[in-house]
C-alpha cells in the first residue's frame, strides 16, 4: 500500500510514523515539527535505522513541497483543527490522511474541520483514543 508513496509526518516527534512508512515501502518521507529537538531525534532515529537517505526534514513548514500521497499527524485536537487548511494544502487530490492523538469526544469536532477538503471517518479507537482517516477530495 505504501510502495512508491510520498508521506508527510506533520508533528513528527521522534519520527516513528515516517520511519515506519519508509520501512513499509514509502519512497520518501518528509518530517516536520515545531520542536527542534524532535527534528534532531527524527534525524538520529533515521540514521540508526538506515533510512536517512529517504527521509527529508523540514525545519520550517514553508519548506514542505506539497503533493503528498499520505499525510499523518499524531498531535492534539486544537492544533489539528487549526492545521486543517495547511494539511489539506500539502495533500494531492486523492491523498490519504490519518489523524491520531484524539480523545474520543474530540473526534467529531476535528472531523468537521477537515470535511471541506477530505471525506473523513472514524477509523478506529482504543481506550478512549480515536483515529480519523480521510481521502482528499479530487476537485
Amino acid at each position: 500500500m505504501l510502495a512508491g508513496q510520498r508521506l508527510l509526518d506533520y508533528g513528527c516527534g521522534s519520527g516513528i510514523l515516517a520511519l515506519a512508512a519508509l520501512r513499509l515501502g514509502a519512497a520518501e518521507a518528509w518530517a516536520f515539527d515545531i520542536d527542534p529537538q524532535a527534528l534532531l531525534a527524527t534525524s538520529d532515529n533515521a540514521e540508526r535505522n538506515g533510512l536517512r537517505d529517504r527521509l527529508r526534514i523540514a525545519v520550517d513548514a514553508g519548506d514542505l513541497p506539497g503533493g503528498f500521497d499520505l499525510a499523518v499527524a499524531n498531535i492534539l485536537a486544537g492544533p489539528l483543527i487549526e492545521l486543517a487548511p495547511v494539511l489539506a494544502g500539502q495533500c494531492r487530490p486523492g491523498a490519504a490522511l490519518l489523524l491520531a492523538g484524539l480523545l474520543d469526544d474530540q473526534a467529531a469536532e476535528v472531523a468537521v474541520a477537515y470535511r471541506p477538503w477530505f471525506d473523513i471517518v472514524r477509523e478506529g479507537g482504543r481506550e478512549g483514543w480515536t483515529v480519523l482517516a480521510g481521502c482528499r477530495h479530487r476537485n
